[in-house]
């Protein structure tokens, strides 16, 4: 039973792999931040950008920190997952549209 055991690597097992990935997580926020400040790219590659790196940090935060990397043990968990991005991205698009339109709508006194 012993001989049937994964032997994982250190950087799985100890804590200086979780201050890394940490660490690249920070960097995935303060680089859109020091990108808007600065006023490196356009507008429309900002959007592209910014939505990247929230993209790579999602990944990192499942993967890394919430451990849903074997699909066939953690069925469930993914499925709300991918159930939860949906509400959001409902709830997200819904209140750029209102935004956007909100202007155009609205009426003047």
């Amino acid at each position: 039973m012993i001989l049937n055991m994964k032997k994982k690597s250190f950087f799985q097992t100890s804590i200086f792999f979780y201050i890394l990935v940490f660490i690249f997580s920070l960097i995935l926020s303060f680089i859109p931040f020091y990108i808007v400040i600065y006023n490196i790219f356009s507008k429309n590659y900002l959007y592209f950008f910014i939505t990247l790196c929230c993209f790579i940090q999602v990944l990192i935060h499942i993967l890394f920190f919430l451990h849903l990397d074997d699909f066939n043990k953690n069925y469930w968990n993914f499925f709300s997952i991918i159930f939860t991005l949906i509400i959001i991205s409902i709830i997200l698009t819904g209140s750029i549209w209102i935004m956007r339109n909100i202007n155009h709508y609205a009426m003047c006194f």
